[in-house]
């Protein structure tokens, strides 16, 4: 972080003119943050750097142009903190990384005891029944969820509401939201956005996440979070794969997350009615 460099001109600027006060006030707060430390000055420029790289995240601004923050994990924990009943999802036509993703942020709220709720706008594919809360899933018509009810809602690998939702009738309701995703195309439309693309899953910011919340990931955890991350990176052969993913893999299965029991079943475990499907096209 650089200070005084301001493109949007909205930190030091009054009507296009170096601000020494707001210049202060902003150095000063900086200090403040836990996450970065001040190293350097030259002149008038103030070099903050960030302690660790967990924290370094790629967004979108609503401009469309792409930009790179710091963005701190203890923004998105106070978040949670000071919610008591929240919504977890799964998007639209849910696969493995959307599916663990909501596992994984249920076993993790329920650790920190939240009332936490799983809403999908389908079903969820049988195979991923072997995972733990499997069952906790509920199927509904986001449309017709009373969101008075909750307080938080968490929208996980979801790039847009639309694809929550899979209607574009239904608008965003008003409800704090906090996104977290992978996807290059999430424009960021929460009151909180941890968007990395640089991440295969959203299973894998989740691992980086939870670490940062000081969260002990136990086994049933750790298998969720891994078949997110196996799902999305295709048993690690596609390209988005990186050395960082195989470092996430390697400790979670230190914990006990049973590889070959995932790929297994998310690649060689086919559901009854798809084989039937498959039959009656083939014959």
């Amino acid at each position: 972080i650089i200070v005084p460099d301001d493109v949007q001109g909205k930190i030091f600027v009054k009507d296009r003119a170096y601000d020494e006060l707001e210049y202060k006030k902003t150095v000063k707060d900086l200090e403040k943050m836990s996450f970065i430390k001040k190293t350097k000055t030259f002149g008038k420029i103030a070099v903050f750097e960030v302690s660790s790289p967990k924290d370094h995240f790629w967004t979108f601004s609503k401009s469309l142009s792409l930009k790179y923050q710091y963005v701190s994990p203890v923004e998105y924990e106070l978040e949670v903190k000071n919610a008591k009943n929240i919504i977890v999802n799964c998007h639209y036509s849910p696969d493995p990384d959307s599916v663990g993703a909501a596992l994984s942020m249920y076993q993790a709220l329920k650790k920190l005891n939240k009332s936490v709720t799983i809403y999908s706008p389908g079903e969820i594919a049988n195979n991923l029944a072997f995972l733990p809360a499997f069952k906790k899933v509920d199927v509904v018509e986001f449309s017709k969820v009373d969101y008075t009810q909750y307080d938080l809602f968490i929208a996980l690998d979801s790039s847009t509401w639309d694809n929550i939702v899979g209607n574009k009738e239904f608008l965003q309701p008003n409800i704090d939201m906090v996104v977290v995703d992978h996807h290059r195309s999430n424009l960021g439309y929460g009151s909180v956005n941890l968007i990395d693309k640089d991440c295969v899953s959203t299973c894998e910011i989740l691992k980086l996440m939870f670490d940062d919340w000081g969260l002990r990931i136990d086994v049933d955890l750790a298998n969720t979070l891994l078949t997110g991350i196996i799902g999305d990176s295709g048993a690690f052969r596609y390209p988005a794969t990186t050395h960082k993913t195989l470092t996430i893999a390697s400790e979670l299965m230190e914990i006990g997350a049973d590889k070959d029991k995932i790929i297994f079943n998310l690649f060689q475990c086919t559901d009854y009615e798809v084989l039937k499907f498959w039959g009656l096209a083939l014959s």
